[in-house]
């Protein structure tokens, strides 16, 4: 059962993506990045209608976990990246894709990498959808 309707729950996508400055004009998209693109957005707008992702301002978000069993927290702030966040992207030990964005998903909320190990599947489809649409833009 939703919480927000779709239209807000859109609204709400449209202003997370003009503060951080993410292209979301599918027509200038390569055609094989729309399909991703149409995931994330789906993922997020999820997020955002079950009441689990608000706008707290310009360049803040707070996730509620779905699953926040052996976390030792329920909610997690996510600020918009920064310059350490592609400095950690970059860094040569992180040899693949999957483990580069952990890295940039625990810089940009300041938990330890680790603590993802714990995070369930659902929560994690969520995350990662909001940094692929933020690093891909």
């Amino acid at each position: 059962m939703s919480i927000i309707d779709f239209e807000t729950a859109d609204m709400m996508f449209t202003e997370f993506a003009d503060n951080w400055r993410i292209k979301t004009d599918t027509s200038k998209f390569k055609p094989e990045d729309v399909d991703s693109f149409e995931q994330a957005k789906e993922r997020i707008i999820d997020a955002y209608m079950d009441g689990r992702l608000e706008n707290i301002d310009s360049k803040t978000l707070e996730y509620t976990f779905a699953f926040p069993e052996d976390l030792g927290c329920t909610t997690i702030k996510i600020r918009r990246p920064r310059g350490a966040t592609y400095m950690e992207a970059d860094s040569g030990k992180k040899d693949d894709a999957m483990k580069k964005m952990f890295y940039m998903i625990a810089e940009m909320t300041g938990k330890p990498v680790n603590f993802y190990s714990k995070v369930d599947g659902v929560d994690i489809k969520t995350l990662t959808a909001i940094s692929t649409l933020f690093f891909s833009s």
